[in-house]
């Protein structure tokens, strides 16, 4: 995000939300989660000013520099957003899978239920369990055990019609199940691009974190945020 003035006057769109409350904001919940901040012992006095400043306005910038903790502050950000704002589902993401990963293992670690969509190149193993295919196979190992053992059986006439009937209804059920399981889920994890695949499309996400923004292509941050 650009900060752009028209003749010297025009506040940016973007200076417009930082100054703007979150709409539907619970002030005592607010408040409450600031108080609490103070006696965060693993945020440093600007890292805790941060989380404050991304509590209480729509669009918020943090900038500092390598090695300063900003990967742990959009953590407690989230962490914050989904227990003591109560906002959920929240959507995390990044133009680096190397980011993303980072996000889901720190909110995992803090007992957020967080999924993670996509399928990068190298999955590390403690990744793996976070990961949306993994959760999706874990439901439906045993409906496809089911399914491998009845087509064999079917004569060769039908096989074909019958194999098509069960890939579609497969494609159909699998792609509820996704569905079903990200919506019992605090905050979604996905890179920039995957946010714009088509089992996002349905969620209306009460926040969206943008993690290593100032690395991303313009156009790549504008697919989570549509």
């Amino acid at each position: 995000m650009g900060s752009e003035q028209v003749g010297g006057s025009t506040p940016s769109r973007c200076a417009v939300l930082a100054s703007e409350e979150p709409r539907g904001l619970n002030r005592e919940r607010l408040m409450a989660a600031r108080s609490e901040l103070q006696g965060v012992k693993d945020l440093n006095r600007s890292q805790r000013c941060a989380v404050e400043e991304a509590l209480g306005r729509r669009c918020t910038i943090i900038q500092g520099p390598p090695g300063t903790g900003k990967t742990h502050v959009s953590v407690k950000i989230l962490q914050n957003w989904v227990e003591k704002l109560g906002m959920s589902p929240v959507l995390a993401t990044s133009e680096s899978n190397v980011a993303v990963d980072n996000i889901a293992l720190g909110l995992s670690r803090l007992g957020i239920k967080v999924v993670r969509v996509g399928r990068p190149d190298k999955v590390r193993e403690q990744m793996e369990a976070l990961m949306l295919d993994t959760l999706v196979s874990r439901q439906n190992v045993a409906e496809n055990l089911q399914l491998q053992e009845d087509l064999p059986a079917t004569a060769c006439g039908d096989a074909d019609r019958l194999d098509f009937s069960s890939k579609k209804r497969q494609l159909r059920e699998d792609f509820e199940r996704r569905s079903k399981i990200l919506r019992e889920m605090q905050v979604i994890c996905a890179t920039t691009s995957a946010a714009g695949g088509a089992v996002l499309s349905s969620f209306n996400f009460q926040g969206i974190l943008v993690d290593e923004v100032a690395q991303a292509t313009e156009i790549s941050t504008v697919v989570p945020i549509q």
